[in-house]
């Protein structure tokens, strides 16, 4: 009894003991991640009991794999290698004791490994639309994408696009640019590599502008009661501001305005034509034109002239603040064409403020330059006869004060005289190559502007200066005269300060006191008059001296002229 008894409790507390172990299965492991990720490794770590029975059996899975990869620790970690580039893995870990009691699973983790750097950039066409790229996509999956980066300085770099390709055409380039460019590849978790190489290439051409169109003029044709059709036509344009060759023309786009002054920015972009010439029509409202020329990169020159469909046909020259210009009707801008001159070119007409001179007294100095469009140097001798040719300044006005130059935002300006005072002391002064001269300008304060009519170009200068009431006369040029016909100082020319243009009239008389002849109205009707060195019959008088006779607000004034023969 005693033996039997022996065996059977040793059985019971076996048995006892096997519950007991399969009561305590080892707890799941915990705070699973994964570590040291690459391009074909990875490592899993987690936390678990340890102890000398306990071991790990770690699992890792991909989508792409039939079977899964498996490794049993008793460390705390397991790694794995041979893994496929930039794809996604899951992975799991139990705790097994020694009796092959395992725990419950861990969570499942995933993540990617990371992507090969591509290798061997380089370009497949520079052109003047877009740049060509190839790299070698190092053996990354169809999921891997890549980011193209370019610098225009070497040193900043900016992401221009990003593509699952291995070929990239840039067409966001700039002509006679140079550029760098770099890629890189991304996982899918937007892991970077390390980049390629990096190439260096210039884009042809260049980055210069096209020139506006030269040659502008229109013709205007009644087709009914009140409709007309405007046939407008310019010359071709074949060079960039810095000269070099335009070669990728697009057109010309033609804006559209109804009034002269409105921000260039809300004008109509109303066409853009392939030829030199465009017709529209208009009901008889006056509407305003101008014309750039642009590229297939789509870079535009600046702003041509401007012209009206009135019956004039008015050409308009704006300075920068697109108030400030200079106007001429169509039949006396016809001699800007290169078929109506001696220049053998299209003139052009700038009208640029000279800051320098705005100084003292000067509120406003403007240059009207007329230049070659060819050659690009001023033209001095063109002459519009008769003085048709009308300037319009503004001058700027500032907490109530007439004041130097233009505003600038942020800035205060020189008071020059009080605004309320504007048209008893502001003038127009004429710089005639010599020396400032005193004009006929007409200022009007309800739109901080004076105007002006002449023949001439140059520089003319709004400056604080009273009027004189009545005539004056400020100015005789050439006081030498030689009357041959040349073109060069064939006539004298009396230039008086007429601000409540008054009549003018004046005589000629030969040193015996002989009458010779009657002054003639000058280039401006209205503040000069002339003498081409003949007598009352049209005939040139012989070389000597000269005397004239002016009555200036009621007073003789008198001096002498000379010709030479």
């Amino acid at each position: 009894m005693t033996r039997s008894l022996s065996i059977f409790l040793g059985a019971i507390i076996a048995l006892a003991l096997l519950t007991a172990r399969a009561q305590a299965a080892p707890p799941a492991p915990t705070q699973v991640v994964f570590s040291q990720v690459q391009t074909s490794t990875l490592s899993v770590d987690f936390q678990g009991l340890t102890g000398t029975t306990i071991q790990f059996q770690v699992e890792l899975s991909s989508a792409f794999a039939n079977t899964a990869f498996s490794s049993d620790t008793v460390l705390l970690t397991s790694t794995f290698t041979a893994l496929d580039i930039n794809t996604h893995y899951f992975a799991r870990v139990w705790a097994i004791d020694t009796v092959d009691s395992s725990s419950t699973t861990s969570v499942t983790i995933d993540t990617y490994t990371l992507a090969n750097a591509p290798v061997n950039l380089s370009s497949t066409s520079v052109t003047f639309s877009g740049v060509g790229l190839a790299w070698d996509g190092n053996g990354n999956p169809s999921v891997t994408v890549f980011s193209i980066e370019r610098s225009s300085d070497g040193i900043t770099f900016a992401s221009v696009a990003s593509t699952t390709d291995v070929t990239y055409n840039d067409v966001g380039i700039t002509p006679g640019v140079t550029y760098e460019y770099r890629v890189r590849a991304l996982n899918v978790l937007n892991v970077p590599t390390a980049y390629t190489n990096t190439i260096t290439l210039t884009t042809p051409g260049t980055t210069s502008v096209p020139r506006t169109p030269p040659g502008l003029t229109a013709v205007r044709t009644q087709t009914g009661a009140a409709t007309f059709q405007l046939n407008f036509q310019w010359h071709p344009v074949t060079l960039r501001t810095d000269g070099t060759a335009l070669t990728n023309l697009t057109g010309y786009q033609i804006f559209q305005s109804t009034s002269l002054l409105t921000p260039r920015s809300q004008w109509v972009l109303v066409t853009t034509v392939t030829t030199e010439g465009w017709t529209t029509t208009t009901d008889g409202s006056v509407s305003y034109y101008a014309w750039k020329t642009i590229d297939t990169n789509g870079e535009t020159s600046d702003w041509s002239q401007v012209l009206d469909d009135s019956g004039d046909l008015n050409h308009f020259f704006m300075a920068s603040d697109f108030v400030s210009r200079l106007q001429l009707p169509g039949s006396a801008a016809k001699i800007l064409l290169r078929g109506n001159n001696h220049y053998g070119s299209d003139l052009d007409i700038s009208v640029t403020e000279v800051t320098a001179d705005e100084t003292g007294r000067v509120a406003k100095s403007l240059q009207f330059q007329i230049t070659n469009y060819d050659t690009e140097n001023e033209v001095t001798d063109l002459l519009f006869d008769p003085p048709v040719m009308r300037g319009i300044i503004a001058y700027s006005v500032q907490n109530g004060n007439v004041v130097a130059g233009a505003i600038r935002a942020g800035a205060l300006s020189m008071p020059v005289i009080s605004a309320a005072d504007a048209a008893q002391q502001l003038s127009l002064f004429w710089f005639n190559g010599n020396e400032w001269v005193k004009t006929t300008g007409v200022v009007n304060t309800g739109d901080n502007t004076m105007s002006f009519t002449g023949s001439r170009a140059g520089r003319y200068q709004i400056r604080a200066a009273s009027h004189v009431s009545g005539l004056t006369l400020t100015r005789v040029y050439p006081r030498i005269i030689t009357p041959n016909g040349d073109g060069w100082n064939d006539k004298a020319i009396f230039q008086f300060d007429n601000p409540q243009l008054l009549p003018l009239s004046g005589k000629v008389y030969d040193i015996s006191d002989a009458f010779v002849a009657s002054l003639a109205p000058g280039p401006d009707a209205d503040t000069t008059l002339e003498w081409d060195g003949k007598d009352s019959g049209g005939k040139v008088v012989p070389g000597g001296i000269y005397m004239y006779q002016i009555s200036v607000g009621g007073t003789p004034q008198s001096g002498t002229v000379v010709v030479a023969r």
